[in-house]
């Protein structure tokens, strides 16, 4: 009877890792246009001089997240395109604007180096809002409860000899604010992460916006 017991424990141990592992990790957002891709390569290499942060995010990777889903059944994909689909035709095309650099973490060591977007932005806003409306009805997902805070990673962990400065921000904001840089807002993408990789974010799914 034990015996038998443990048995059927390590099955089921077993085969909540092979489920785990046929899960796909997925996340929504925008991509870029190559016009604000190129802008951000150009300049990339002076941020690294200047801006001494562990790990860059692969120019192929550059985005702008909606909604972070995590793992997830292949066969839900395409409840989650219904829902996209039912955000997309909620909102119309719009135009973002980047603003400045910025951090996330503790200010002497902070996390992550982000670019921000320029207020106001109440498109964005309301596509959020729809978005995981509609996820929640189609794939019982929960958005998060803080306020979305739009914006566009570009690097992770700090790692000066010197305490980290918010100082060193502006200086390298200038480019971006100088340009005025647009990020034309026509599509949601729908993202699959596999981890370990560089690239790691691939586009599985686009849905178009009115």
């Amino acid at each position: 009877m034990i015996a038998s017991l443990l048995l059927c424990i390590k099955c089921k141990k077993r085969t909540e890792v092979i489920l785990l592992k046929e899960n796909i990790r997925l996340f929504l957002g925008l991509s870029l246009n190559s016009e604000l891709l190129s802008f951000l390569q150009t300049n990339l290499s002076h941020w690294k001089q200047h801006l001494p942060f562990r790990s860059w995010t692969h120019p192929d990777d550059w985005h702008i997240t909606l909604h972070f889903l995590g793992n997830m059944p292949p066969a839900i994909k395409p409840l989650i395109v219904q829902a996209m689909n039912e955000a997309a035709a909620l909102s119309t095309r719009f135009t973002l604007r980047l603003s400045t650099l910025g951090t996330f973490g503790e200010a002497s060591r902070p996390s992550i180096l982000w670019i921000g977007v320029k207020e106001p932005f109440e498109p964005l806003i309301q596509l959020h809002h729809h978005l995981g409306v509609q996820l929640r009805h189609k794939v019982d997902y929960t958005p998060e409860a803080r306020p979305y805070h739009p914006h566009l990673t570009l690097a992770r962990k700090y790692n000066g000899e010197q305490r980290f400065s918010r100082e060193l921000l502006a200086p390298n904001s200038l480019a971006i604010q100088t340009q005025q840089l647009e990020l034309p807002v026509e599509a949601l993408s729908l993202f699959q992460s596999r981890l370990g990789r560089s690239p790691m974010y691939e586009v599985i799914e686009r849905v178009d916006l009115k």
